[in-house]
């Protein structure tokens, strides 16, 4: 069979449009520290803008029920990138021996805080001498607290705090039971939404204001993925980064895709929530330091809490809790 030169261009033409497979897309799970409230708004942003396909990756969410079960997931190669807290990865490191280490900061400060009503005479920190604080078992604002109050020069013997149900924590604030709850920043839209539909309302002293100045959320995953896979991370990274910024420049966009992606949220709450995580995200930190990255100092400043807080051996090196070789550049 004889083919004329547009023949043969055109079946060339055809075999490399038609007959050449996509490229595959690398399935990564991602797995979250809490459920997919409007904190992780970004991350759903990502994918349904495409962020994540154009870096060649498949990106599957699932929720978790804390910064430590997240830690051990990604430790067992049940997924393959996570999100918590860096004191679950410096924790989980040290005392369980799992390979796992931080690829990005994500908050570049604590989101601990306290709530008090606005009126109450709790100003700050020093004012919280002769008051009770309600608290969940086992929180880390607990536990943090000593600490914070040494910094401040509180008294944290003079300081009560009252164990009660995650749930109740609104009430007991609002009825007047305790002076003040333990919270996150990142929930103060729904705490003061509950205080206004009464006639109050909420103020917020957060840690950070207070001199506690510590890394807390970060993506993390496993040694050996970032040896055997190490442009996979560089990718995962760029893409989460382009997340954040298309958030950052489209709040509204963001809160709305959340809520299709998960039906249960609530567009104003998750934006409430996307505000506070964009200010923990780009800050005069990332500014200074560059997006993503771990300045050593504060680096260092954390572990001596965590090491203390959790009686972990403060002499060890941060640095091996971190690597910082994939982010993408700041500008």
């Amino acid at each position: 069979m004889h083919y004329t030169v547009a023949t043969r261009s055109l079946f060339v033409a055809f075999a490399i449009g038609v007959g050449t497979p996509a490229v595959a897309q690398d399935k990564v799970d991602f797995q979250l520290s809490w459920i997919p409230t409007g904190q992780f708004a970004a991350y759903f942003a990502g994918i349904a803008n495409g962020f994540y396909k154009n870096e060649g990756i498949d990106l599957s969410i699932l929720r978790g029920p804390s910064s430590g079960e997240a830690v051990r997931r990604v430790a067992s190669g049940a997924a393959l990138f996570g999100d918590g807290d860096i004191s679950a990865v410096m924790a989980g490191r040290t005392r369980e021996q799992l390979n796992v280490k931080c690829v990005q900061s994500v908050y570049t400060q604590s989101p601990h805080a306290l709530f008090v009503l606005e009126g109450s005479g709790i100003r700050g920190i020093k004012d919280l001498e002769g008051k009770s604080v309600g608290t969940t078992a086992g929180n880390s604002h607990q536990v943090y607290f000593p600490l914070l109050a040494r910094i401040n020069g509180v008294d944290p013997a003079k300081v009560r705090f009252v164990t009660a149900d995650p749930t109740a924590m609104g009430a007991l604030l609002l009825n007047g039971q305790v002076d003040a709850v333990t919270q996150f920043s990142i929930n103060y839209y729904f705490q003061n939404q509950h205080a206004e539909q009464v006639g109050k309302k909420v103020k917020v002293l957060p840690y950070a204001d207070y001199g506690f100045k510590i890394y807390s959320i970060c993506i993390h995953t496993r040694d050996d993925v970032i040896a055997k896979q190490p442009e996979l991370v560089s990718r995962f990274l760029r893409a989460t980064k382009r997340s954040f910024e298309w958030t950052r420049d489209n709040p509204q966009k963001a809160a709305e895709l959340h809520q299709k992606a998960n039906p249960e949220a609530e567009v104003a709450g998750s934006l409430g929530e996307i505000r506070v995580v964009l200010s923990l995200v780009f800050n005069q930190d990332s500014d200074r330091f560059g997006y993503g990255k771990f300045d050593p100092e504060r680096l260092q400043a954390t572990w001596k809490i965590v090491a203390e807080s959790q009686k972990l051996d403060s002499a060890l090196d941060p640095s091996q809790f971190v690597d910082m070789r994939f982010l993408p550049p700041s500008h």
